[in-house]
């Protein structure tokens, strides 16, 4: 199964599972429940990314890459291995998440 497949299956089972959730859930408010699954989306695609090659767009026009590992449990720093930066290569980094403006992943 190619990549595209394989992200169509993701994005519908992402659906599927979450307009299970919104049934049972009567009583949340929309908003409640826009959140929570826009948060599990999140999770999931930061799941996905780890041991993945990933570019950074940071604030100033910025642009490094290097190996995604995790992520701390407050969601404030990115653990990355063989950061490249403009000024070199660094094996361990931590990157603050209020720094990254986008990030991307090539699908393989």
């Amino acid at each position: 199964m190619n990549s595209f497949q394989w992200q169509d299956l993701m994005v519908i089972l992402f659906f599927l599972s979450s307009l299970k959730r919104l049934q049972s859930l009567s009583d949340d408010t929309q908003e409640q429940i826009d959140r929570s699954f826009l948060r599990e989306r999140y999770l999931k695609s930061l799941l996905f990314m780890t041991d993945k090659k990933v570019t950074f767009q940071l604030s100033q026009s910025t642009n490094v890459e290097g190996v995604f590992k995790a992520c701390d449990y407050s969601l404030l720093q990115f653990h990355i291995e063989q950061l490249r930066t403009p000024s070199g290569v660094h094996p361990n980094a931590l990157l603050r998440t209020s720094d990254v403006l986008s990030c991307s992943v090539v699908l393989q």
